[in-house]
Formats: structure tokens, sequence, C-alpha cells
């Protein structure tokens, strides 16, 4: 989606409204860096899809792919960091 170099970024979280609006997962991609927050105890880069990303790969098995990297012990808020991941890099690949 992003060749090498590409200054676009991508921001997306999901929040629980009520409890202080704490992200329960979020996703953001600059360039090639992408970093999921919210589901561990600190913000994870996740250096498989970086190269996934610079290699241009299409968004089909990022979120496979994120999936796999998460490391946290919510399968829900694995599966959401992921469905988000997808969604900041196809909107860093819109920003270029």
């Amino acid at each position: 989606l992003l060749p090498a170099g590409s200054a676009g970024f991508g921001f997306a979280e999901v929040t629980r409204r009520g409890i202080g609006d704490f992200a329960v997962a979020g996703a953001v991609c600059h360039g090639a860096a992408v970093a999921v927050f919210g589901v561990g105890q600190r913000p994870q880069r996740l250096p498989g899809v970086e190269a996934l990303v610079s290699a241009g790969q299409p968004a089909d098995g990022l979120a496979e792919a994120a999936a796999s990297e998460i490391d946290t012990t919510s399968e829900y808020r694995r599966r959401v960091a992921a469905a988000l991941v997808v969604r900041v890099v196809t909107e860093a690949a819109g920003r270029r």
C-alpha cells in the first residue's frame, strides 16, 4: 500500500464511553511505521506489518499479520486493533 519513504499517516481508536474515554484499542501509521495502543501496558510496534507495508503489499492479509503480532491477553482487543491497523494503513496510503 505505501511505498518506502511515504509520509502518509493514519490514526484510529475505539473507546468505551462513560469510563473516562480510554482507548479499548487503537492504531497509528506514519509512513511505514505501524503501532497499536490500548491493548497492553504500552504501545507496540508491529515490525512484521511494517515489512509488508514497506514492500507495498496490498491490505489483504494485514489484519491477520497484525493479529499474530499483537501482544495482549484479550482476544477482543486483538481483533479490534488488527482491524484498525488495516484502517490506518489504508488511510495513510490515501494521504501520501
